[in-house]
């Protein structure tokens, strides 16, 4: 049994004629007759009897009616309760974010997107981009805000914007007058570095290496800020997205560009393999539209 020949039942015993709800419902007469016939044989009593005044209910009929009629109705109640999940603006969401991209950006993100979906209830985790994604392929996290990496075959990763990495300096150091600097000219230098374990140490190793040589550590702190304000007082260099340094606006400092360009590239990130709840793909839409009026701003 199956529920569209519950429907043509119950749009028979509403015509009282077979004919007419073959037009109702868009089949051919030969083809309800045949539902029917089945129908009957399944549950092996008469459900209908014909007579020259129409097609009426026998007891049987009118019985398999009234619960058909109840059944319809309560699927298409759950239909319906489907569409306001997906229109109802309401839900729980596990959100990783890395330090810089949080104080880049979240503030301004969830303040807006609060504002928006008052009842989805955004809980914020900050961690380095490593545990991040290992904590949204475990299924810790819902959505992911980190930087882009090496790719991963169960996460899906989307692309917000880019921004170039710069050497920083004290206005002092005896390379800040230079327009560029090559990771040539980094070989002797004393480097600051931002926590072992993120991707952005790693990164910075794997270039060193590329030209010959293994940096110097100098200092390292898990706090962006340490880094970069120990760095302006004439202690060693770092490397940083120009974004993030340019936002602190530490007296002393001065940004460089590299003549091997390097890339800060933040992402969203996904797991491709649990189902993203509907305040997840709300979630996920606003923050890829917020990085596309954000690009739009910075080129106008």
């Amino acid at each position: 049994m199956e529920l569209q020949e519950l429907r043509y039942f119950i749009q028979i015993a509403k015509d009282k004629n077979y004919t007419k709800a073959a037009a109702h419902l868009y089949v051919s007469q030969p083809a309800l007759s045949r539902s029917m016939k089945k129908l009957e044989n399944e549950f092996q009593v008469p459900l209908f009897d014909v007579r020259p005044g129409g097609v009426f209910l026998t007891d049987y009929g009118q019985l398999l009616f009234d619960h058909s009629v109840r059944l319809i109705s309560e699927f298409n109640s759950l239909k319906n309760i489907v569409q306001d999940v997906q229109s109802f603006q309401f839900g729980n969401l596990n959100i990783g974010v890395t330090p810089m991209i949080n104080t880049l950006f979240l503030e301004q993100i969830v303040t807006n997107f609060k504002q928006m979906f008052p009842d989805i209830k955004l809980n914020v985790i900050e961690r380095g981009n490593n545990l991040l994604r290992q904590q949204l392929s475990d299924g810790v996290l819902d959505l992911v805000l980190c930087i882009a990496d090496e790719p991963h075959s169960a996460l899906d990763e989307q692309p917000l914007f880019e921004n170039e990495m710069v050497v920083c300096l004290s206005e002092s150091h005896h390379l800040a007058k230079n327009t560029t600097i090559s990771f040539k000219e980094l070989k002797e230098e004393a480097f600051n570095f931002y926590t072992v374990a993120s991707t952005l140490y790693g990164r910075i190793q794997t270039q060193c290496k590329k030209y010959g040589f293994a940096p110097k550590p100098n200092f390292t702190s898990s706090n962006v800020d340490s880094v970069i304000r120990f760095t302006a007082n004439g202690s060693g260099v770092c490397i940083f997205t120009r974004l993030y340094a340019e936002t602190m606006q530490v007296q002393g400092l001065r940004l460089i560009p590299l003549q091997e360009p390097l890339l800060w590239v933040p992402c969203l990130l996904k797991n491709k393999t649990v189902y993203q709840s509907e305040a997840s793909k709300r979630f996920a839409a606003y923050v890829c539209d917020f990085f596309s009026h954000y690009q739009d701003a910075e080129h106008t």
